[in-house]
């Protein structure tokens, strides 16, 4: 779509009047850049995660804007009503320095407006979105990806030097690397596809997680370990596996333990628009007949949020409740019931998993580790990502102070990120009901 962006260039001062006029001629959205603002947020932060006042230059405004003036944008169809628009703003504002009709300051007012077309940047992240092995078993690749391309990332396995694993943090005592090897098809992958690799296909649209971003890839190598180990002794047991997705984003970790032999998902995002995508992904990749989305599911996988319940093949779309019984991992042989859902966290969430996975920040992982502990049922695992290294003896004590066993933490590293898993202990909390 072509649109007209129309910029008010302006002293800092004038802004407020600026906007003010705006409003009486009609206009009710625009987009304010002031450089004095800026640079006053700049003067009173702190280092965070977000911000690094080592990492921005001292001439880093001065660059942005040699004139130090304040930039109001208003966007408009690229039609004649727009055009008419942009008459309406040169008329209020384009007038020359030093003109005794300037109300706003002696450097005066200037409007710069250029025709834009949105399909050449809408799309432009696609072309630097490819097919990715991610870890021993797990290949995301974008839904418009060839075959070819897919078999190419198949045999890729540069994934396993970019992924430097912390091995004195790592936790042995899980399940031997037999087991886990035999769950994954055999020996470690040499970069030769195998009938045990999982193929997620994503359309991540505008929710995070296409996979290729360290966190993300951290994350799925650590589900991929612990929902196998889960899995092991769930099919011993003729039990079940349960995943509490905090964040989910585009749905990515939520595909990928069902495909791995989750049984009974729970993914939240605060973003409503993070939902739709990851209900649409989940339905991409995971069989309908197999799969459920419900406001409130009973541990029976009978439908009790007060809609209709269909037993047969509901899929993720809409609030009824799919309990067909195939199994996504074509291994678990259970159920398999996801519900996804808009959620501050895991605010007013009644749900217990034998794995708690949250790719956030650091910040949000130490706030949240109090509540992850509450939500994991006994000897249960809590998956944190997004961490960067520099915090991660930060969110150790958190975890720790939440009640986690930080001694046997599984930590790993790609890049400055880790992620950590921790274990609950036993009768360290008191489980939320599940």
């Amino acid at each position: 779509m072509r649109y007209i962006e129309i910029k008010i260039e302006i002293n800092s001062e004038f802004v407020e009047p600026a906007i003010a006029k705006l409003m009486e001629l009609g206009f009710d959205s625009f987009q304010i850049d002031d450089p004095s603002e800026f640079a006053s947020i700049i003067e009173n932060l702190d280092d965070t995660e977000w911000y690094d006042k080592e990492q921005v230059s001292e001439d880093f405004l001065q660059d942005e804007n040699p004139d130090n003036l304040a930039r109001i944008t208003i966007y408009c169809d690229d039609d004649a009503e727009g055009r008419a628009n942009l008459e309406v703003i040169r008329s209020a504002f384009d007038v020359p320095e030093d003109s005794g009709e300037n109300r706003y300051g002696n450097k005066g007012v200037k409007v710069v407006s250029t025709v834009q077309d949105d399909s050449e940047w809408m799309d432009k992240w696609k072309e630097y979105y490819h097919p990715t092995r991610v870890s021993e078993r797990i290949i995301v690749t974008p839904t418009w990806a060839a075959e070819a391309e897919i078999d190419e990332a198949a045999r890729d396995s540069t994934w396993a030097a970019e992924a430097e694993i912390d091995e004195a943090a790592r936790d042995s005592t899980w399940a031997a690397e037999a087991e886990v090897d035999e769950m994954c098809g055999g020996a470690k992958s040499s970069g030769t596809p195998n009938a045990a690799d999982i193929l997620i296909r994503l359309d991540p649209g505008m929710a995070f997680g296409t996979g290729t971003h360290e966190t993300t890839a951290l994350a799925l190598r650590m589900l991929e370990k612990y929902v196998t180990v889960f899995e092991l002794n769930a099919r011993d047991s003729s039990g079940c596996v349960s995943v509490l997705d905090v964040g989910t984003g585009s749905g990515i970790l939520a595909i990928a333990a069902a495909k791995l032999g989750a049984t009974d998902i729970l993914a939240i995002d605060i973003d409503e628009d993070a939902v739709r995508v990851a209900k649409e992904n989940i339905e991409y990749n995971i069989d309908s007949g197999s799969t459920a989305t419900c406001d409130a599911c009973d541990a029976g996988n009978a439908c009790v949020s007060g809609d209709a319940c269909d037993v047969g093949n509901a899929g993720v779309s809409g609030d009824a409740c799919d309990v067909g019984n195939a199994s996504a991992a074509g291994n678990a042989g259970d159920k398999l019931r996801i519900d996804v859902r808009v959620g501050d966290l895991t605010k007013g969430v009644d749900f217990s998993a034998d794995i708690v996975v949250a790719n956030l920040l650091a910040d949000l992982i130490m706030a949240f580790s109090g509540d992850a502990i509450k939500h994991l049922l006994p000897g249960g695992v809590f998956i944190a990502s997004g961490i960067l290294i520099e915090k991660r003896d930060s969110v150790l004590k958190a975890m720790r102070d939440a009640g986690f066993d930080t001694d046997n933490a599984d930590i790993a590293s790609q890049g400055e990120w880790c992620a950590i898993t921790v274990r609950k202990m036993i009768g360290c909390e008191k489980n939320v009901k599940r």
